[in-house]
C-alpha cells in the first residue's frame, strides 16, 4: 500500500513538474507577428486607419462636405482589389479647441494610425497629439507659415501662403493695379495670407492703402468697408472663408465699393461660386492645382459624375492625401511618424495627383506645383485667360 502511494506521489510530482514547464515555455514565446513587424518596429495592420479632424458642421461645414466627397472616391479606388485604408471622421467645427479633443479621441478610441488635420489653426492645436501618440500628422491644405514650427513630424501637401500670396500679387500688378486694400479673417490662414500677400505686392512695387480685419463667421463688416470705400483702391483682396464671404460681397455691393475684387483659395468653394446670388462672380484668385493634367482632369470628371458639381481645390487635395498614404503604407517600414514620413519624402517624387505634379522635400513639403489663376463666371470658377498669369511653380 505505501508503495501504490509512494509511487502515486512520484508520478503526481512528475506531472506538476511537466506542467510547469510547459507553462514556462508558453508563457515565453512571442506571440506570432504580423507581417512587417521585427524587433521594436511595430508590426503593421492590414488596414491602415486614417483619423481626420476637419468641420463638417457649424462654419466650414462646406469645406468638410467637400473633402469626405473626394475621399470616398479615393478609397474606392485604393480598396478596389481588398480594403487597405479606411478614414474615421471627428467634426473639429472649424475650431482648434474642438480639433484638439477630437484628435485626441481618434488617437485614445479609434486607434488611428495616421492623423489628418484640416485648417493651419486646427492642424498646429493637434500637432502635439500626434507627436505625444508618434503618428505621422498629414495636412492636406493647411499652409501657414507658423507650420513650420511643427514641420518635423508633418507632411504638408499645400505650398506657404507665401507662394499663393505671391502668385496673387504677381497678377495684380500684371493687371496694371498699383494699389489694393485687405480685408482678412482674423484666424492663423487669414493673417498669414494677408501678410504674405502685403509683403509680395510691396515687393512687386504696388502699394497697400489698408489692412482690415473681421473676426470668424462674422456678418457686419460695414466699418471696414466704410473704410475701403473712401480710400477707393483698385484691388480688393479679401481672404476670408465662404462663411464671411458672401456677407461681405452682398454689403461692398450695397455700399458701392467698385475695387476689384480678389480672393484666397477658398473662392473654390461651391458655397461661394456657385451662390445664386452671383456675388462672386468676377472674383479672381489663385490655387495650387493645375487644371491642364490629366489627373485633375479624371477626378474632376469622377467628383461631377457622383456629385453632379465641380470639385474644389480642398477635394483634390484631400483626394491626393488619401491616396499617397495608401501607396507608401505599403512600402514603409512602420506606420510611425518617423517611418512613414520617410516613406513618404522618398517615395513622392515628381507626383502626379489631382492638384497637379509635385514633390516631397526632405522637410516634409508639397514642392514644385504649378499655380493656376481662375475668376468666377457663370457659376463655376475657370482658368482665367490672363498672359503669363498660368504657371506659377511653389519653390
Amino acid at each position: 500500500m505505501l508503495t501504490e502511494l509512494f509511487k502515486n506521489k512520484r508520478s503526481f510530482i512528475g506531472l506538476l513538474c511537466a506542467l510547469a514547464v510547459s507553462a514556462v515555455v508558453l508563457c515565453g514565446c512571442p506571440p506570432k507577428e504580423q507581417s512587417g513587424g521585427t524587433g521594436d518596429t511595430p508590426a503593421k495592420p492590414e488596414v491602415v486607419k486614417i483619423g481626420y479632424v476637419l468641420p463638417l458642421s457649424g462654419r466650414g461645414a462646406d469645406y468638410g462636405a467637400v473633402q469626405q466627397k473626394a475621399i470616398e472616391i479615393a478609397l474606392a479606388e485604393v480598396n478596389k482589389e481588398a480594403k487597405r485604408v479606411e478614414v474615421v471622421y471627428e467634426d473639429s467645427q472649424l475650431d482648434p479647441t474642438k480639433a484638439l479633443t477630437a484628435a485626441e479621441r481618434l488617437v485614445s478610441v479609434n486607434k488611428v494610425n495616421v492623423l489628418f488635420g484640416f485648417s493651419s489653426g486646427e492642424t498646429l492645436a493637434v500637432a502635439g497629439v500626434a507627436k505625444r501618440s508618434k503618428l505621422l500628422l498629414v495636412a492636406p491644405m493647411a499652409s501657414s507659415l507658423e507650420l513650420d514650427e511643427a514641420k518635423d513630424a508633418m507632411i504638408r501637401l499645400a505650398p506657404s501662403d507665401a507662394a499663393q500670396a505671391e502668385e496673387v500679387a504677381k497678377v495684380v500688378r500684371r493687371l496694371g493695379h498699383a494699389n489694393a486694400a485687405i480685408l482678412h479673417v482674423n484666424d492663423v490662414w487669414g493673417k498669414g495670407l494677408a501678410k504674405a500677400f502685403e509683403t509680395a505686392f510691396q515687393a512687386e512695387g504696388g502699394k497697400v492703402a489698408t489692412n482690415e480685419t473681421c473676426e470668424p463667421g462674422a456678418t457686419d463688416f460695414r466699418a471696414q468697408l466704410t473704410k475701403v470705400k473712401s480710400l477707393n483702391p483698385a484691388v480688393f483682396f479679401i481672404p476670408v472663408h465662404p462663411d464671411e464671404a458672401l456677407p461681405l460681397l452682398r454689403q461692398a455691393k450695397d455700399l458701392g465699393v467698385k475695387s476689384k475684387v480678389f480672393g484666397g483659395d477658398t473662392f473654390s468653394n461651391e458655397a461661394v461660386y456657385a451662390d445664386k446670388s452671383k456675388l462672386a462672380e468676377g472674383v479672381v484668385f489663385a490655387l495650387p492645382a493645375d487644371s491642364d493634367t490629366e489627373a485633375w482632369k479624371e477626378f474632376s470628371r469622377a467628383y461631377k459624375e457622383k456629385n453632379g458639381n465641380q470639385p474644389d481645390i480642398n477635394g483634390a487635395a484631400a483626394y491626393d492625401a488619401v491616396k499617397i498614404i495608401a501607396e507608401v503604407a505599403q512600402k514603409a517600414a512602420s506606420l510611425t511618424a518617423v517611418d512613414l514620413r520617410k516613406a513618404v519624402i522618398d517615395g513622392i517624387q515628381s507626383y502626379v495627383g489631382a492638384t497637379g505634379e509635385f514633390s516631397i522635400s526632405a522637410e516634409g513639403i508639397a514642392t514644385g506645383k504649378r499655380y493656376g489663376v481662375f475668376v468666377v463666371k457663370g457659376g463655376a470658377y475657370k482658368p482665367m485667360d490672363l498672359p503669363g498669369a498660368k504657371g506659377g511653380k511653389a519653390q
